[in-house]
């Protein structure tokens, strides 16, 4: 039986970075793209600091994709599956809270054989 840790938090910095940097991408560029949508530009600082920040916000979030992208690369290879995927057992919504889970897969492996393994009583 081996012990998962779910997300350490220099992964869950990592994933609020590019999160937070997409949203404001997203709503700066509605702002620019019609006028109609313009007072999300004033409402974000207005229209002079959202288009002298907005490349920039965008290489931030291009950073935080490939930091992702490096630390998860080794973990996103495709594995033989072991097991049929089942549906979810009695007991889900405490191992969704929980911060780390019983498997004999890698973390990334198909989430939901992960949950009736782990809850099973198998491992």
């Amino acid at each position: 039986m081996t012990v998962i840790v779910r997300y350490v938090f220099r992964e869950r910095l990592m994933h609020a970075l590019s999160g937070l940097s997409y949203v404001y991408l997203l709503l700066t560029g509605l702002a620019f793209w019609t006028p109609a949508l313009y007072w999300i530009a004033v409402v974000l600082g207005g229209g002079y600091l959202t288009r002298l920040l907005h490349p920039w916000v965008g290489l931030v979030f291009s950073a935080a994709v490939l930091w992702m992208y490096l630390t998860w690369r080794r973990d996103m290879r495709i594995t033989p599956r072991l097991e049929v995927m089942q549906p979810p057992p009695k007991g889900t919504a405490t191992f969704l809270l929980s911060k780390t889970v019983t498997s004999n897969g890698s973390r990334l492996s198909s989430g939901r054989t992960g949950v009736a393994a782990s809850n099973s009583g198998k491992n």
